[in-house]
């Protein structure tokens, strides 16, 4: 069957991210304090940078919000992904459900198409900054504590970008970067 119209399962997805949810490495429970100060006057377009970033480097924060939210809606309500893995705690059971509805959206050829797109801008730096699906990655950089994390919005349509960073963090590969737009970051 071909893979456009060949249904994926969930333990598909879990294998293809190299992830197993009975056994959470390390590296995803560790949630260090952020410490984000959103500024009084704060313009997204405007504080944002175009930058190479180490893949682990960057903290995951899930919310129950969308990506059209104000950035104090989506970080007040924001969990780390530790929460949304563990099943076994009765109060993230609701989390737990949201994270197998979001991989049960996503199609592992949009993560594919994701890598694909790293993978070029690793190769060459772009001579135009912006790039198909930009908008699609919501990373901050905590001035206070010199950290980056990303927002994913549990109530998006399009999640190859989480799931793309979540497969390269499991990776045991060599530390890779990325080409993202990092927001809240001043010149």
């Amino acid at each position: 069957m071909p893979k456009e119209t060949r249904e994926e399962g969930i333990e598909e997805k879990l294998e293809y991210l190299g992830l197993n949810l009975a056994k959470i490495p390390a590296s995803l429970k560790k949630a260090e304090n952020l410490d984000f100060r959103i500024p009084k006057y704060y313009d997204e377009k405007r504080y944002r940078q175009y930058r190479y970033l180490p893949i682990k480097e960057i903290q995951i924060l899930l919310s129950p919000t969308n990506r059209l939210d104000e950035i104090e809606e989506k970080y007040k309500k924001a969990s780390p992904l530790v929460d949304y893995l563990d099943s076994k705690n009765e109060k993230n059971l609701l989390k737990y459900t949201t994270f197998l509805k979001m991989l049960k959206k996503v199609k592992i050829d949009e993560i594919e198409k994701v890598e694909e797109e790293q993978n070029n801008l690793n190769k060459k730096i772009p001579f135009r900054v912006k790039f198909e699906g930009n908008y699609l990655w919501q990373i901050y950089y905590s001035q206070a504590t010199d950290k980056y994390f990303m927002l994913v919005p549990t109530e998006e349509a399009d999640y190859s970008t989480f799931f793309f960073l979540l497969k390269k963090q499991l990776e045991r590969k060599r530390t890779t970067k990325i080409f993202v737009p990092i927001r809240n970051v001043r010149i």
